[in-house]
């Protein structure tokens, strides 16, 4: 099989000078290190079959007796003619994948490229220190890198990789050409605090490498490279989802794949990531010059309403297109609200074989349009080839339905197509719009338009707006800059310094389909990863930005594990990176968590009841579509006033998850229960009771469970997380 998704992936290790490890809970293999890996791997084997493939994996690194291979499959990367077996080990056992092995191996060589472990139900015995976290890298290394490892630098010794959870420990072996670091090749890994290996990627350029000998001197290169960064100014999102589920947005100065950054050590010439490099043009373009914003997001509509929406829009784009009715819907479930989706079917009024879909979000929003399964029935009738359109035309093509749907907002909707065609197929282009608030682009809020090559139509729209924000003008979501480009660059190069480096830049193809590398011998302002903050002014790292994302006050906590799951599922605000485990939690967080464990653990019945009306929650009030539906759910018991700020106790806190799991018939009769509890009584027997017998509580029968005391965020914490880890 061909795997798209990895091919890109793999390709563009170099684009960035970044290298993304997702973080995760990684795999004990207990006290005795070395049992993590085997065999050297000097030794260079074709692995012709899956077998091959597993028996090799088995040689390398020790797989636990517990784990099975669940998946296999052969991968073929169409820009490097290279093909990789990747392998996917589970506990027969473990239905959620709390712990999983992920190992892709080289098909021709047998080499490890790529290892990755996690385990959520771990916890580190024993913290190892950084050096004998370097010192069990090293041994896996060894065991695995083969000769390559004779091209390899020391461990972090050129460039240091940031640790996305700031507790794990990283390294970075840089691979050396004749004492030049080639920066985006070499070897990463993660070892975490117990001494496990928890991630493993080979980066290695197998083509030719130029001569390491250039003809600007670093000190020319440190006057002049300085004046031809190029960053760009952009919105991103710089925290993660917040516990109130709000997303926060900082203006700041990045480098994309067409912005100069390296400085060609022979020519003097600006270079980028991605070639022909684009110095000083503008990389977002409007469409057009209309600007509106909406004061807020839309209301909700109805399906009958989305139908009377999908008619006008399909008469926008096919005048006379004949409506055939509904075709299907979805929805998705986050922070406490539902957001739906209903599918339109149109046909054409010239050819009634023709037809396309429009789908619209139950905010009014064009979520989609779709005319690709008319075209594949077209193209299977048809045995003539035709002169493909230009990619100019169909640009052109998809400009003009954006102007056709969003007439009002041609100011706030750029073009950035760049990066498609990494991803670009072989019969369609591809084309990324993003929109932009006050002139500066959110590449995070994109559409995303295909038009075949062949007929010049467009045949489909996506963008993801559920929330209905897009246009919508919010000074919090998104703060001012403050600072122009040439004070960011002034900014940034205080904390790096220029050294002389090999880069991997990427270039399209002759025939626009895909890229291909070459490597240029160039000067780069080299520090740790991070970016220039426009709205503050200042330099962040990446890894003091990951430390914030993650809580910094639960090392050696009782609940650890658990508050770490909370953390990454943005059950809490983290504040100034921390969690607060002592915190108490409010009904208003504990409404939000209870959607969060019901989207992820698909806690959903169709059967809605009516919901309960609540004096201090009216139609007006921020948070009345989410407690409707919470208590239409059955989520929350009978009470006059909801009170969001008031604490929740311990035991309102259970009755509450309980009825998230649909077991609000079993609430009642408390005489029908024996409580393990000695002050636990009356109507707080039954939800205690059937918790504990489903082994969600922690305290011993006999105890005092301490009901009425309001719940800390630790101990919600750990009763979330064993129920998910039970069910």
């Amino acid at each position: 099989m061909e795997g798209n998704k990895r091919i890109n992936t793999s390709l563009l290790a170099g684009i960035s000078l970044v290298m993304a490890v997702t973080f995760v809970h990684p795999l004990s293999f207990g006290s005795d290190t070395s049992r993590a890996y085997a065999a050297t791997a000097s030794s260079k084997v074709k692995l012709t079959s899956s077998q091959d493939a597993e028996n090799r994996v088995k040689q390398l690194v020790t797989i636990p007796k517990e784990y099975k291979l669940a998946n296999s499959s052969e991968i073929f990367e169409k820009e490097s003619g290279t093909s990789y077996w990747s392998l996917d080990f589970e506990k027969e056992s473990d239905r959620k994948r709390h712990s999983a092995i992920t190992v892709d191996i080289s098909k021709e060589t047998g080499e490890l490229l790529r290892y990755w472990v996690f385990d959520r139900n771990m916890k580190a015995e024993k913290k190892v220190t950084q050096n004998e976290a370097e010192a069990i890298a090293q041994t896996f290394l060894e065991g695995v890198i083969g000769d390559k490892g004779k091209e390899l630098s020391k461990a972090n010794e050129m460039h240091v990789m940031e640790s996305f959870n700031g507790q794990d420990h990283t390294f970075n072996y840089t691979r050396m050409v004749n004492g030049v670091p080639f920066i985006s090749n070499g070897v990463h890994i993660v070892v975490d605090q117990g001494g496990n290996i928890t991630n493993y990627t080979l980066n290695w350029y197998e083509g030719d490498i130029p001569d390491s000998k250039p003809t600007i001197s670093k000190e020319q290169a440190e006057q002049k490279l300085k004046t031809l960064l190029d960053p760009e100014l952009v919105y991103t999102s710089v925290v993660p989802f917040q516990g109130n589920g709000e997303q926060a947005y900082q203006p700041v100065y990045q480098y994309s794949p067409t912005s100069v950054q390296v400085m060609d050590a022979q020519t003097g010439e600006g270079l980028s990531m991605r070639l022909p490099s684009a110095a000083g043009e503008k990389k977002y373009v409007p469409i057009g010059s209309t600007i509106t914003y909406l004061d807020k997001p839309v209301g909700k509509i109805t399906k009958q309403d989305a139908e009377k929406i999908a008619i006008q829009y399909a008469e926008q784009i096919e005048k006379g297109a004949k409506s055939q009715g509904s075709h299907g819907s979805g929805s998705s479930n986050r922070n406490g609200l539902v957001y739906e989706s209903w599918s339109f079917e149109f046909m054409s009024p010239k050819d009634d074989s023709s037809s396309f879909t429009i789908s619209i979000t139950d905010r009014g929003k064009l979520r989609g349009y779709d005319k690709k399964k008319d075209r594949y029935i077209k193209k299977k009738k048809s045995n003539t080839s035709t002169k493909n359109v230009t990619r100019e035309v169909a640009k052109e093509t998809a400009t003009s339905f954006l102007k056709k749907i969003y007439p009002k907002h041609l100011g706030q909707i750029v073009l950035r197509d760049e990066e498609m065609v990494y991803t670009q197929e072989e019969d369609e282009y591809s084309f990324m719009f993003v929109t932009s608030h006050g002139e500066i682009p959110i590449p995070e809020s994109s559409f995303h338009i295909s038009v075949d090559k062949e007929t010049g139509e467009l045949t489909s729209f996506d963008q993801w707006d559920e929330e209905g924000l897009l246009f919508v003008k919010d000074e919090k979501l998104y703060p001012p800059a403050t600072i122009n480009k040439e004070q960011a660059i002034k900014e940034e190069i205080k904390h790096k310094k220029v050294v002389l480096t090999y880069n991997i830049m990427y270039q399209t193809k002759k025939d626009e389909i895909g890229i291909e590398p070459v490597v240029k011998l160039g000067y780069l302002y080299l520090g740790e990863n991070g970016e220039v903050n426009a709205h503050t002014g200042k330099w962040e790292t990446y890894s003091e930005r990951y430390k914030s994302f993650n809580p910094q006050d639960i090392s050696d906590h009782e609940q650890e594990n658990a508050l770490q799951f909370a953390a990454e599922e943005g059950y809490f605000t983290l504040e100034e990176g921390k969690i607060l485990p002592d915190k108490t939690v409010t009904r208003q967080e504990m409404l939000s968590i209870l959607s969060a464990v019901q989207e992820k653990e698909r806690y959903w019945r169709d059967e809605m009841r009516t919901s309960a009306s609540y004096s201090d929650i009216p139609k007006s009030h921020p948070l009345f579509e989410k407690v409707a539906r919470a208590s239409s759910l059955g989520i929350l018991p009978a009470m006059s006033k909801f009170e969001p700020d008031k604490e929740m106790t311990r035991y309102e806190a259970i009755d509450w998850l309980l009825r998230a799991k649909y077991m609000s018939d079993l609430l009642t009769n408390p005489e029908l229960y024996k409580s393990p509890y000695p002050d636990v009584t009356g109507e707080q027997v039954p939800a205690i009771t059937i918790a504990y017998g489903l082994g969600y509580l922690h305290e011993p029968a006999g105890s005092n469970f301490s009901p009425n005391k309001p719940i800390t965020r630790a101990e919600l914490s750990a009763i979330i997380f064993t129920i998910i880890q039970n069910d």
